[in-house]
């Protein structure tokens, strides 16, 4: 005898990162699921929730998706939180079945602030930006570069490459070192400049391995950082970061294999 599908059920996730804000769902998601035993569509109708507290934005989309999936989507945020809602299953179903002209232009609306401007589509495809129309296209409004006229980058050498050699527990090791600066300009603003130390491997130089992070079978071996950057203008802080980025991820990846035998 078949166990009976409850019409209702319901079940969420604490998405929340315990060593940053507690246990409280800042972050988390919702899956309410209703069962209707109607044979001329999908059996169920699911209703998806994810939700972002205490985050800073302004967002407003929503639209559908006439694939095998059948679903709508919306989405809105305001500062101190985020709401995101899927509607898959039977309502969406039976709108594409009997909507079909309107289903060939499946897509979203979507008008959100970030990073200074703001980003407006009228109605294009969910997953791509390969639109024609220009109703279709993502526009963007830099707020910023029409006030305060559009930002140059540039980079300059500040001291000639110095061979470093700095500790680690197995041993010594050498990298090549040298300082730059860099600035951003606007027409109507002050400048912004930025000292970095570069680290780098060059020629025979080797840096200290860890673990790889074996997401895949192309990330089984050891990895090393062979070149970064550090907002510092001493190379003897820029060793020092890079030790400690190599001992952290020692910590989470593992050791390499010449010091894990």
């Amino acid at each position: 005898m078949e166990e009976a599908v409850p019409k209702f059920r319901w079940h969420w996730q604490n998405l929340t990162k315990e060593d940053s804000r507690g246990k409280l769902p800042w972050n988390g998601r919702a899956w309410f699921t209703f069962n209707h035993n109607d044979p001329s569509c999908r059996n169920e109708t699911s209703l998806n929730v994810e939700w972002y507290l205490g985050r800073t934005g302004l967002r407003l989309d929503f639209g559908y998706q006439a694939d095998y999936e059948n679903t709508f989507k919306f989405s809105f945020a305001l500062p101190g939180i985020q709401l995101y809602f899927t509607l898959e299953g039977a309502p969406a179903y039976k709108f594409v079945r009997y909507n079909e002209i309107l289903c060939k232009h499946q897509g979203c609306f979507s008008f959100y602030a970030h990073a200074n401007a703001l980003w407006l589509k009228l109605w294009g495809d969910i997953w791509s930006e390969n639109n024609k129309q220009w109703w279709q296209k993502t526009h963007v409004f830099h707020i910023d570069d029409f006030f305060l006229g559009k930002e140059t980058y540039t980079s300059v050498e500040a001291s000639e490459k110095k061979v470093v050699t700095f500790p680690m527990p197995e041993g010594m090791y050498e990298c090549t070192m040298w300082a730059t600066q860099s600035i951003r300009k606007r027409p109507r603003w002050f400048a912004k400049i930025q000292n970095w130390v570069e680290v780098s491997f060059e020629n025979d130089q080797k840096p200290p391995r860890f673990a790889g992070k074996g997401e895949n079978s192309w990330d089984q071996g050891d990895n090393g950082i062979w070149g970064t950057s550090f907002a510092t203008e001493s190379f003897f802080d820029a060793a020092n970061k890079y030790v400690d980025m190599v001992l952290k991820y020692r910590k989470r990846y593992g050791n390499p294999r010449e010091l894990a035998k």
